[in-house]
């Protein structure tokens, strides 16, 4: 088969995407601000269980470390009576009896793996003792990898453990910022438990009643696992691979750069183009643009002090990364005419955000560039073709035999041809026949094949389906030949999709139908909040800035002494010229009171019209605002916000329901809690 592995569009939402321009920068910058005030969660945060002593659930759980090595609750419990578990204890002295036997098999433990060491570090997970019911405190550090297969809870005997619990927990962190985060660690963790539990209630309960056999959920949970299979395998193949800082430097000088620029419009093309003709025939730009602002065929646009590459259109900061001081532009077209400008100056500006930008970009390219080349290695290396077959397919020389065949005349006998097209090598070999690779092919003309046959546009479709497809099988082989499916996060996240899949399944199916809405309940909720469905307060305001208090607090006693402000503006003293650049504008337009600074908007319910206040502008000015005419909220019209209302109350009624349906599971499916309501 001819070589044609282009960047692939896998359909996996796997990073191989080509970079993207540099100057494409705002969204980077917003990220860069959003990560300097995200919520972190300590790297030493723990989490207190609760443990049943003897549940073999346990057995794996550390209780202690000697040296960094485990000490696991399993190696001790043999040396503890054995009672049944589900009793209790008879008295508390039998618990402390239980946990001094444990305390001595764990100091013997820790003895025999300190013999002969001259330093020994020893690190104790268990607070207090066993309770009356076999429970024993266990303190869990988040980020510590051997407590993954801990459970935190179970659900009709299915775990949650420690990390799926953990990495979920840490996510929602990752979501946080200063003004959004309130809740403690221990809160913020009873919280995620309460929903991974909901989520798995209403899984069981799916299961029971046949949702998890559905074509539709077994297609969407494979093609994840799919998916996710091919991201690990993938994953594996990028280990160790690290940003190129040479070429992540480079672009970061690029899209760091300011330039100082003169510009020019013309009305006219052929006048900017006969410019800069004359400009190559040695004559001076100066005295050319000179002669064409005389003449009316440019105008200068209004000077600038430096601009920033980034917020330049794409291709006039490509071109002006190249030029020099002085150099003259080519001509670039406007909404409102034709621009030439002259790069004045040049200059690098250190910028943490678009270095981390930089960085971001080359390194999307480099996984790009060697997630391809592995995807063609392996191709090349596990698929092999049926060239009879692989002839069948080759759109330009079927397009040679019939110049005037449709799309669909090519594929209709493609569509039933059984034979093999292709191979994929493996201790079970997986074929792929002519009739399901054109098969995809049509289905992704999506408005038909009922038009002539583009050879350009179907064989470059044929390339992208046959990569997609032979990657997956492959990849898929090797990542199972690997052990990649057995391993732990791929497992969990495959479980937690179905868990959610069939969690929003059975919403749709058996919570939604049953939530009605009646007109009622809606115009009730409108008359309830008709300050949420209100325009804002609106004020037309008129200032008066003065560089002293006492200068305000004159101005104002004269207008609520009933002055005229014109007349108080004109006889007041002490007032900042309007020409100064650090005054807020109030303008004398109408303004909305949200718009007013926030200290303002709490009081501003209680303006009245002709009132008027002094506002204070920390470290500037005092200013005298005065409200000649203040316009009360008034309620939207209700057609106009009924939809919004009734999308609120079936969101309420849902979560009604929902709740309702989680609180019988519970009492119908065994659900065990182990996290404490500690945690530091």
């Amino acid at each position: 088969m001819k070589k044609m592995f282009r960047l692939i569009p896998l359909a996996l939402m796997i990073s191989l995407a080509p970079m993207a321009s540099a100057f494409a920068f705002g969204d980077a910058q917003h990220a860069e601000e959003h990560r300097a005030n995200q919520v972190v969660l300590d790297d030493n945060a723990t989490l207190s269980l609760q443990v049943p002593v003897f549940s073999p659930s346990f057995a794996g759980t550390p209780v202690a470390f000697v040296n960094k090595h485990p000490v696991l609750l399993g190696q001790l419990t043999p040396a503890l009576t054995p009672v049944h578990e589900e009793m209790p204890l008879p008295t508390s002295g039998a618990a402390k009896a239980l946990t001094n036997t444990m305390n001595r098999e764990l100091d013997k433990v820790i003895a025999e793996r300190s013999e002969g060491k001259t330093e020994v570090s020893v690190e104790r997970l268990t607070a207090g003792g066993i309770d009356k019911d076999r429970n024993l405190q266990i303190n869990v550090p988040l980020s510590s990898l051997w407590f993954g297969e801990t459970p935190v809870a179970e659900v009709n005997q299915e775990p949650i453990v420690m990390a799926e619990f953990s990495r979920d927990l840490k996510a929602s962190y990752g979501d946080m910022t200063e003004e959004n985060h309130h809740a403690t660690l221990t809160e913020n963790a009873q919280h995620l438990l309460d929903r991974l539990i909901a989520v798995r209630l209403v899984a069981l309960e799916a299961r029971n009643i046949g949702l998890d056999q559905t074509a539709t959920i077994r297609k969407q949970v494979d093609d994840f696992a799919e998916k996710t299979l091919l991201y690990a395998l993938l994953n594996k193949q990028l280990a160790g691979l690290t940003v190129d800082e040479k070429e992540a430097n480079k672009l970061y000088r690029d899209i760091s750069l300011e330039g100082k620029f003169e510009s020019y419009r013309f009305s006219k093309q052929e006048d900017a183009v006969a410019l800069l003709k004359a400009l190559e025939e040695k004559k001076s730009f100066d005295a050319l643009i000179k002669e064409a602002i005389a003449q009316g065929k440019a105008v200068k646009e209004p000077d600038a002090e430096y601009t920033s590459f980034k917020n330049l259109l794409p291709q006039i900061a490509t071109d002006a990364k190249e030029m020099k001081a002085g150099d003259i532009s080519k001509i670039y077209t406007k909404a409102d005419g034709f621009l030439i400008f002259r790069l004045v100056d040049k200059r690098f500006m250190e910028d943490p955000a678009a270095l981390q930008f930089a960085r971001k970009a080359v390194w999307d390219g480099q996984v790009a560039s060697q997630g391809e080349k592995y995807v063609s290695k392996l191709v090349d290396e596990k698929a092999i073709f049926n060239k009879e077959a692989e002839a069948a397919i080759d759109f330009a020389k079927i397009k040679e035999k019939n110049p005037e065949i449709k799309l669909g005349e090519a594929l209709a006998p493609l569509l039933t041809d059984k034979r093999v097209l292709a191979t994929v090598k493996g201790a079970e070999p997986e074929i792929l026949t002519v009739a399901e690779f054109a098969g995809r092919l049509n289905s992704t003309f999506y408005h038909g094949t009922d038009i002539p046959l583009d050879v350009k546009e179907v064989e470059g479709k044929k390339d992208q389906i046959l990569n997609d497809i032979l990657f997956r099988r492959a990849g898929t082989l090797v990542a199972k030949n690997l052990g990649l499916d057995k391993e732990q996060d791929y497992r969990l996240q495959v479980e937690e999709f179905e868990r959610k899949t069939l969690f929003d399944n059975f919403v749709q199916k058996a919570v939604v139908p049953d939530v009605t809405i009646s007109e009622e309940e809606v115009r009730q909720y409108y008359d309830d909040n008709l300050q949420k469905y209100s325009t804002p307060t609106m004020l037309r305001v008129k200032s008066l800035p003065f560089y002293r208090e006492n200068d305000a607090r004159d101005a104002l006693k004269k207008l609520q002494g009933g002055s005229d402000f014109k007349w108080v503006a004109a006889n007041s003293s002490g007032l900042v010229p309007v020409e100064n650049k650090d005054l807020l504008t109030f303008g004398n337009s109408i303004l909305s009171l949200t718009s007013l600074p926030a200290h303002l908007q709490k009081e501003g319910e209680s303006y009245r019209t002709g009132d008027a206040i002094v506002f204070d502008d920390p470290g500037k000015f005092f200013y005298v605002l005065y409200f000649e005419k203040v316009y009360p909220p008034e309620p939207k019209p209700y057609d106009q916000v009924r939809e919004e209302i009734r999308q609120i109350i079936f969101q309420n009624k849902v979560e009604e329901t929902l709740e309702m349906w989680i609180g019988k599971l519970r009492e119908a499916y065994d659900t065990r809690i182990y996290l404490s309501g500690q945690a530091s």
